[in-house]
C-alpha cells in the first residue's frame, strides 16, 4: 500500500488529495523467476473535485535478458517535468506552511506500453509508447495554515507564475521513445535464477531518442536525442567517485508544448533527495528549453577520510561528500553548484552549497534530507 505521505496530499490545483495505490507481485516459482506485478492507484481533489484513477500491469519474463513488458492506462495528474524535481510530500509542506506552491501539473488521459531487455552482454534496449491527452489546469484553492506574510500563491503556469491564464490548450501526443545502455567489458554472474551484474572498469554510455509523431490525432511533432556517460569509481583512501555527463539537442522542432521541452531537476527548498543529477539551487523551470544544452555532475563520497582523523567526531562514524554540479544551454552560461556535506547511514545527509552564474559567486546555502537513489 501506499505510504502516507503518498496518501494524503496538498497542491494548490487540486486542494487537499488523497491517493492510494496498492501493488500485488506474484511470482511463478520456476528456475526463470518469472514475476507480475499489477499497481491500480486512484486520487481525488477536494477542492476541484475530480477523480483520476489507472492501474500498470508489469511482466517480467527472462532473467537473462533481464527483460520486462509493462502497459498502463487511465488518467493522473503529472509534473511538467517528468523527472519529479518535487516531491508532494515536500510541495505540500511549503504550501501550506509557506504559501509556496512550486509543484506544477497538468492532467493526462493516457495509454503506455514499454519494453526493456538486454542484446547482448552490455547492450541494453528498451522503448516505449505513449498516446496521451493532456489538458490544463488552474489553481482551484489558495488555503494554507500560515500566512504571516501575506504572501500570495503563485499560478499553476511554470513560465507565467503572475497570470492564472492557460497558456497551453488541451492537446494530444503520440510519442515514442528508444534508449540504449552501453556497458563495455561488462562483468556478470549466472546462477540458475538468472543474470547478475557485477560492473565494468569502463564507463556506461546512454543515447536516448524520443519522437513526437502527428498521427492519429497527435499535435506534436519533433524529435529529441541526447546521449550520456555515466560511472562510479573507487579512488582508494579518497573513496568512491560517481559522476554523470548529458548532452542533448531537439533535431526537429515542428511542434511541442512546454511538457516536452528538455527539463533540469532544479531544487528552490530546504530539502532534497540528493540526488546524482539534481542541482541544489536551480529554478525549477526557468531554463527549461528547445535548444543544446549540456549538463553534468560529479559526487565524491569520502568515506570518513577526513572525519575518522578527528578524535571524538569519528566514533559519529560520518562521511564527507563534495560534489559539483554543471549547466549550460541558450539562456543559461555556465553555471556551476559546488557542495559539500555529510553523511550518516548513508542516508541521511545535511549538505551546504553555492553556486556561481556569469562569473559571479552565489549566496550559501543548506539542505538537509534523506539521499534517494538515482
Amino acid at each position: 500500500f501506499s505510504s502516507l505521505p503518498e496518501t494524503v496530499q496538498f497542491n494548490t490545483v487540486e486542494g487537499w488529495v488523497g491517493q492510494m495505490s496498492v501493488n500485488y507481485k506474484k511470482g511463478f516459482g520456476d528456475e526463470d523467476r518469472r514475476e507480475y506485478s499489477i499497481r491500480p492507484e486512484v486520487r481525488y481533489g477536494f477542492s476541484n473535485h475530480h477523480w483520476n484513477g489507472n492501474v500498470e500491469a508489469t511482466y517480467r519474463y527472462n532473467m537473462f535478458r533481464l527483460s520486462t513488458v509493462s502497459g498502463s492506462v487511465g488518467t493522473d495528474v503529472v509534473q511538467f517535468n517528468s523527472g519529479k524535481p518535487i516531491t508532494p510530500f515536500i510541495n505540500s509542506i511549503y504550501s501550506l506552511a509557506a504559501r509556496k506552491n512550486f509543484l506544477k501539473v497538468y492532467e493526462q488521459q493516457f495509454i503506455r506500453a514499454s519494453h526493456r531487455f538486454e542484446i547482448v552482454n552490455g547492450l541494453s534496449n528498451s522503448i516505449q509508447l505513449e498516446y496521451a491527452n493532456r489538458l490544463p489546469l488552474q489553481n482551484t484553492t489558495d488555503y494554507s495554515i500560515y500566512n504571516g506574510s501575506r504572501r500570495e500563491y503563485t499560478s499553476n503556469d511554470p513560465l507565467f507564475p503572475m497570470s492564472d491564464s492557460l497558456r497551453f490548450e488541451k492537446n494530444q501526443s503520440f510519442i515514442a521513445e528508444l534508449g540504449f545502455r552501453i556497458r563495455f567489458g561488462q562483468k556478470y554472474v549466472e546462477r540458475p535464477e538468472g543474470k547478475f551484474i557485477i560492473g565494468s572498469k569502463y564507463p556506461a554510455l546512454r543515447i536516448n531518442y524520443k519522437k513526437g509523431i502527428p498521427v492519429m490525432g497527435s499535435d506534436v511533432d519533433f524529435d529529441f536525442v541526447s546521449i550520456g556517460i555515466e560511472d562510479e569509481m573507487r579512488l582508494g583512501l579518497l573513496g568512491k567517485l560517481k559522476y554523470q555527463v548529458i548532452g542533448g539537442d531537439f533535431l526537429t522542432k515542428g511542434k511541442l508544448y512546454f511538457m516536452d521541452y528538455r527539463h533540469f531537476l532544479g531544487n528552490k527548498t530546504f530539502l532534497s533527495g540528493f540526488g546524482l543529477n539534481e542541482f541544489r539551487n536551480l529554478d525549477y523551470y526557468t531554463y527549461s528549453t528547445t535548444e543544446a544544452s549540456l549538463e553534468a555532475h560529479g559526487e565524491l563520497n569520502m568515506g570518513g577520510f577526513i572525519m575518522n582523523k578527528i578524535p571524538l567526531v569519528r566514533k559519529l562514524k560520518l562521511t564527507e561528500v563534495a560534489g559539483i554540479h554543471y549547466l549550460n544551454t541558450n539562456v543559461l552560461k555556465n553555471y556551476f553548484e559546488l557542495s559539500f556535506g555529510i553523511e550518516k547511514f548513508g542516508s541521511f545527509r545535511a549538505e551546504m552549497y553555492t553556486s556561481i552564474a556569469q562569473g559571479h559567486r552565489g549566496n550559501i546555502g543548506f539542505l538537509f534530507g534523506i539521499k534517494r537513489n538515482i
